[in-house]
């Protein structure tokens, strides 16, 4: 199943974040033309509060034992994308076992859409949230023609 849900977090949220993210961009790297910042490095009420809001997202619709594992607030440049691809079972970072993925969109615009290889696209809402098994549904982004900025989530069990 890919869930998508509008106003899962609201303008001023979004906003937020995005300043959240240009005060610790120092803490960014780069990753395939985007520059995340784990949201682990940054302690903020905000941030646990739309953990939070998705945890409960997703155990209602996917799985009662899925928690998060970690988020990323993250920006991809223009003329960044990503190839179409499958998400790793195993976060090479901490070594978790991945049971879920999300993207909440934090500005509207009108590129970067996150595309599905059987061509369900996602355009770029701010507030909106998508949730999906990426072990399962090949994904992507398409390039970008304005600064995109995401809170993408990962789950374990």
């Amino acid at each position: 199943m890919i869930l998508l849900l509008d106003n899962v977090a609201t303008a001023d949220e979004c906003k937020e974040l995005i300043h959240l993210y240009h005060q610790h961009k120092h803490l960014s790297r780069y990753w395939l033309g985007s520059y995340p910042v784990n949201t682990k490095k940054i302690s903020h009420m905000l941030i646990d509060q739309i953990l939070q809001r998705s945890e409960k997202v997703v155990q209602k619709y996917f799985d009662p034992m899925l928690v998060v594992e970690h988020g990323e607030i993250k920006k991809t440049g223009v003329g960044a994308d990503h190839v179409l691809h499958y998400d790793s079972a195993v976060d090479p970072l901490t070594g978790y076992k991945i049971g879920l993925a999300s993207v909440m969109y934090l500005n509207d615009i009108a590129s970067g859409h996150t595309f599905f290889k059987d061509g369900l696209e996602v355009t770029p809402r701010t507030g909106r949230i998508i949730m999906y098994d990426g072990k399962k549904y090949p994904h992507g982004v398409s390039k970008c023609l304005e600064d995109r900025y995401s809170f993408p989530i990962w789950y374990k069990k």
